[in-house]
């Protein structure tokens, strides 16, 4: 029964440029801890800041990029790796994640305008990693 692991509520969307976003992840998390390849986003109303840190290596990054945001503030970490391949395999100009909490998971949809056609139907599911304070 995978249903039971998608999450149904889920009142946080941020909804932000696919490319920007990617390209962000990528170099953000170029700094980021080599095992874990943890990066934090910390999402506002209108900005998302994407930070990375090693600490065995004094390594550190953080990009702030405009997104549209409708929920409570929120700092939620994720693997860089699976969320870069999940962006890179849309082809959409916008993506929307859906998030309830930092320790559930959230999920990432293609958005579609009404020129493009609908040929398949994509929901990603993204589980979060813990953050350290």
């Amino acid at each position: 029964n995978y249903e039971a692991a998608i999450p149904k509520n889920n009142p946080n969307k941020l909804t932000i440029d696919r490319q920007t976003f990617l390209n962000t992840l990528r170099r953000v998390s170029l700094f980021a801890n080599q095992s874990t390849h943890q990066v934090r986003l910390s999402i506002k109303e209108r900005e998302l800041e994407i930070s990375s840190e090693d600490l065995e290596f004094s390594n550190k990054a953080h990009e702030t990029i405009p997104c549209s945001y409708d929920g409570e503030p929120m700092e939620i970490g994720f693997n860089a790796k699976f969320l870069s391949e999940m962006i890179t395999n849309l082809d959409t100009e916008q993506v929307l994640m859906e998030m309830s909490h930092p320790s559930r998971a959230g999920i990432l949809f293609p958005i579609t305008n009404g020129d493009e056609a609908k040929d398949e139907d994509i929901l990603m599911l993204v589980m979060p990693v813990m953050l350290a304070n």
